[in-house]
Order: C-alpha cells, then structure tokens, then sequence
C-alpha cells in the first residue's frame, strides 16, 4: 500500500490517544522537521540485511564519546498537542548488532540518540519508582508505539524480555545506589537500566567511581555535577543526549534503592529513579518530574530486515522491511526470455501498491548471513508488466540456480531515511533457453550445442 494507506490506521489511532490524554500524560516534545527526497537504491548502497551494520566502538573512560552505526527508524511528532506521524525520523544509536539477550530471536537492539520528549516516570495515586507498571511504560508501548512507528515497524520490533543479561557487580556504584537490573516484562519499547547505559561494549564508558579508605563511595565532581552524600557520581559519556532545546537530563528504568540511613530518607527511596544527568553522570529524581527526558529503546527483529540503505553522508542506514501484504511473480503462461546475456523477466505485483520491481542477485540464497550481493537494482515500475537487466559478469546462464541465485521483488519505496518495504524475494528458477546444433564447415568447435547469443 502507498505511505500514506500505511499511515492511516496511524493516524486514526494516534487521534484518538490524543484525544483522551490528560494534560499530565503528554509529553513536551522537540524537534526539527526535515524534508525527506526520494531516494535511489542499488548495489552501490544498499545491503543484504544488517551485514553492513557495525557494532559501536567499545566505550572507554568519561572522556570518550559514543561512536558507532546509527539506523534510522520511525518518525516522533514534532508538536507537543498533536500526533502528526511522517514528521521527524528517529535516529537510534546501534548498540549490539546481533543481539539474542532479550528475545529467542535475534535482533538489532537500538537506542535512541536524542530524548525526544519529555515527561514525568508516573504520576497520581498509587505511584511508585518501578517500571513495570508506570506511565511512562504504558506511554511508550501504547500511544507512542502506536503513533511513532507504522503497523509493519511495530511487528518487526521485538517483543523483549529479562535483563539483557546484565548483572551488576558485587559493592558496584549500580548495586550500591540501584540495587539490581529492572527485568523487562514483554516490552516493545523501553529504557535503558543502569547496567545498560554503563556496558562498554554497547560503546557507552564505565567508570567505576572512588570509594574512600572507609569503603565508602565518595563525591567525585565533574565540574559542579555531583550527587550530594557519601557516594561517587558515575560518568557514563561525555556525548550526551541532547534535542533542540540542549542537554537535558533522561529517565533511566531503574529504581533508586539507596537510602542514606534514617527514616528522614525513606521518601527518596519510594519516590526517586536513576537518571543519566546532563552532564553525563548517573543520579536520580523525583518520578514526579516532568522535564526530564525520554530517549526510548527497542530490539527490531532481523528476520524482518532484507535490507539496509545507506543515508547519504552519514554513519546511518534506513532499513527496508518485509511486507507480507506485497507478493510478485512470473504470470502464468508467460516465460523469461533470455537474449545473451539480456534478460527479460514478465512480473504481476498483487496485494498492497508499490513503487518498483527489482531485480537481485546474490551468491547464496538471500537470507543466508554470508550472502553477498552481486546485482541489485530497479527492473521496472510498480505499474509496468515486465523489465529487463543484464547478467554480469561472472554469471553465466549455465550457472543460475547453482553458482548464484536470481530473485525479483516488489518494493516500496519512501523517503531519504524512511523505512521501505519490500516483498519476500521471489527465486526464479533458471529459464529454458532453445539451443541449436553448432555446424562447422571447416575446423572445429568447443560445443556441440549452443543458445542464441553464446560465443562458441
């Protein structure tokens, strides 16, 4: 279907969140609109699934900044009383690749690069610090999934669940203030714990803080950035996470545990939750505060990925997704003719409209990880009935089939960093080519049979 079918469910849902949202619910959101071009994709930019994709580099100490791939996926609305989608794309930090820690399947597990809204953890009666069960869990899988990512982007993001493996160390800064990893409940979108947003090899630094001869954690300031007690503050990155209006402090999903000793304290242990302050370093706040930040997480599932695109001067790729609803084929009664190298290939797209059919190649079949494109471009429009390319060098027609494999699908294609959607491809087995007896008259020759167009 056209973007704009895509989006209609969306934006009806996205209506009528908006319409039944208290005050206190929505979030303050920044951002700038960017005009999307049309994009042209072919084996110059564009990649078998996520082979292209690089893990981060390992973070380091406070100094060192996060450095690493970045993936473009859905869009934020740009307008804090409105739910306008096709806005803003989100532009999310690739922290592991080949991620199998919060699902059976594996996953690209992303994080958002800036904080796009901003709003209070929970609210009303019965609050407390936990994730599990608190409004900005219910905000962020309810109307900001519904509203941010297309029908087709929320099937691909997985479903995740546990800890992500992680632990916190024995007399660690996290144990000593957070107590332990928040395990996810079934969560599509979420924030990052403690323990995430210090993972080095995430690309995010860890430092471990300064404890005195006493065994207590000290202050340790960075500029006038502390937390006032007997504790270290705990840089994570010197690249914070910013939007329009700058720095801004962002809610973590871990609960604040630590209580400085006396009945004068409890408060802050029911009502405060880890933070990464602007500066970089990790505190708390009130769940009660609403000008803190949200930069969502989510875990894509790789079996929905056939492709990532290039964005033109960026470390960043959009992803093309499979669309179960888009399907293509030879039409019955009609063959492929092969002319030489020249191949023509009639196609009939049925199900949702597209832009495009295209044509690839590749020396495995598709979707196996060591797969390597070997053409991959336009055939023809989404309206026209057949198109034609030309073998390339290395294949020859004997070979299809066995040496590499040949596939068309049909695509929709959409802006410069918007997701694209595409049909599972379609092999084509080798077509069969009419050949004639080779007389010589006078000499000899190296085949005894050949097609049209073979050199003998």
């Amino acid at each position: 279907m056209k973007q704009e079918k895509k989006y209609h469910l969306r934006r009806l849902l996205a209506g009528a969140v908006a319409a039944s949202m208290t005050l206190a619910l929505i979030p303050k959101i920044a951002g700038n609109n960017i005009v999307l071009a049309a994009t042209t994709k072919d084996q110059s930019n564009t990649y078998l699934g996520v082979s292209a994709i690089h893990n981060p580099t390992r973070g380091g100490d406070a100094s060192s900044k996060w450095s690493g791939d970045y993936v473009y996926f859905g869009t934020y609305d740009d307008s804090p009383l409105s739910f306008h989608p096709n806005s803003t794309p989100i532009k999310f930090r690739v922290l592991q690749k080949d991620c199998n820690a919060y699902s059976t399947a594996k996953t690209l597990f992303l994080d958002s690069d800036i904080t796009l809204f901003r709003m209070a953890f929970t609210f009303g009666d019965g609050s407390s610090n936990v994730w599990n069960g608190s409004k900005i869990q219910d905000y962020l899988n309810g109307p900001f999934l519904k509203s941010s990512f297309t029908e087709l982007e929320q099937v691909a993001i997985a479903t995740s669940t546990g800890d992500g493996g992680c632990s916190y160390k024995e007399d660690s800064f996290q144990r000593f203030i957070y107590g332990s990893p928040v395990s996810l409940r079934d969560d599509k979108v979420f924030l990052l714990d403690a323990a995430e947003i210090t993972n080095e090899a995430y690309g995010y630094s860890a430092d471990p803080g300064i404890k005195s001869n006493s065994g207590r954690w000290e202050q340790r300031g960075y500029g006038n950035y502390w937390e006032q007690g007997d504790y270290s503050t705990y840089m994570v990155s010197s690249h914070q996470k910013s939007n329009t209006l700058g720095y801004t402090d962002w809610w973590l999903r871990s609960a604040y545990t630590f209580n400085r000793g006396g009945d004068d304290n409890v408060d802050i242990v029911k009502n405060n939750v880890g933070i990464v302050y602007r500066a970089g370093c990790l505190r708390s706040k009130d769940y009660h505060e609403d000008h803190v930040g949200v930069a969502p997480a989510l875990n894509i599932n790789q079996e929905s990925i056939i492709f990532s695109t290039d964005v033109p001067s960026e470390n960043a790729y959009k992803l093309t997704l499979s669309d179960s609803s888009l399907s293509i084929a030879v039409p019955d009664g009609q063959y492929i003719d092969v002319s030489g190298k020249t191949v023509t290939i009639p196609y009939e797209i049925s199900g949702s409209d597209a832009t495009r059919a295209s044509i690839l190649i590749t020396d495995k079949v598709w979707n196996d990880s060591r797969a390597k494109i070997k053409l991959y471009r336009e055939l023809g429009s989404g309206t026209a009935s057949n198109g034609s390319f030309t073998l390339p060098d290395g294949c020859e027609l004997s070979g299809w089939g066995t040496d590499y494999h040949v596939y068309i699908l049909a695509e929709d294609i959409h802006g410069e960093k918007e997701t694209d959607y595409a049909s599972v491809p379609f092999e084509l087995s080798a077509p069969v080519v009419a050949t004639y007896a080779v007389t010589v008259n006078s000499g000899s020759a190296d085949a005894t049979m050949a097609a049209q167009g073979n050199k003998v």
